[in-house]
């Protein structure tokens, strides 16, 4: 896929973490990347596996950081699980959440019935989220959900994120691992690299997958993803070089350092 080939998209979906930013820090020629893609008529979106914060929450966020971008043009699985299980179980269920207040409060807002982590009472579902309250306790319970018929479903499956400075952020995937582990059972994931995220965009705003890339730095779901969904691809893997040979099956059609490495292909 040559300059050209990347020049003719006329859709540009970008992860945020380890992307657009690191922590509360802007990425290097992400800025300059973004305005110049707006400036030609290219759309730009932000597909991102982020389970405690809402679309209005970071585009607020990358607003303080000097980036602007609007909500509807954020798809994150905050915003998104509670229509994800209405959809995956025909309708509202009973669901406790090992998660952010956001993530509860889409529970609440796609109808379903949330009942508290640490309740007594059945539920139908258990959705985990990136928790920093997760504990061994809270394992148990989960578990104990479990064996009494409770189906699991992660925010992500992502290990980590990588936070300011190059600091490996714990994320949603290490926690369903540990469930994983514990219960013998394989866990269902809302966020990349699950087409849904990308189906929400792609049909929001009927855009042909031909003509869109995913830029992002996680192999295992934006590129995965991305390629799977039917997307060029942009493998930002300045902090993991190694990950690809984890998938040798997933093959991205560029493949840089940084943004703004980026920023300087896509100019010549």
């Amino acid at each position: 896929m040559g300059n050209t080939a990347m020049n003719s998209m006329k859709a540009f979906l970008f992860d945020l973490d380890g992307c657009i930013y690191y922590g509360d820090t802007p990425a290097a020629g992400a800025k300059e990347l973004l305005e110049l893609l707006k400036h030609e008529g290219k759309r730009c979106f932000f597909v991102t596996n982020n389970s405690t914060q809402t679309a209005k929450e970071i585009a607020s966020k990358m607003s303080r950081i000097g980036i602007q971008a609007e909500p509807e043009d954020i798809v994150t699985v905050t915003d998104n699980a509670g229509h994800y299980l209405k959809g995956k179980f025909g309708g509202c269920v009973k669901v406790k959440v090992a998660g952010s207040e956001a993530l509860q409060s889409s529970v609440l807002g796609a109808g379903h019935e949330l009942i508290p982590i640490d309740s007594p009472m059945p539920a139908d579902v258990i959705l985990v989220g990136r928790d920093v309250t997760f504990d061994y306790d809270k394992l148990q319970m989960i578990v104990n959900d479990v064996h009494r018929g409770a189906k699991v479903i992660g925010a992500n499956c992502d290990s980590h994120h990588v936070g300011t400075g190059g600091v490996i952020v714990p994320e949603t995937g290490s926690l369903t691992a540990a469930i994983e582990t514990v219960a013998g059972l394989k866990i269902e994931h809302i966020g990349k690299p699950s087409p849904y995220l990308f189906e929400c965009v792609l049909n929001r705003y009927g855009l042909d997958p031909d003509h869109c890339i995913m830029v992002g730095d996680n192999f295992m779901t934006d590129m995965a993803g991305g390629v799977q969904a039917g997307l060029r691809t942009v493998w930002i893997n300045e902090h993991n070089p190694y990950l690809r040979e984890s998938m040798p099956g997933i093959f991205p059609d560029y493949i840089v350092k940084n943004m703004e490495q980026l920023l300087n292909i896509y100019t010549k």
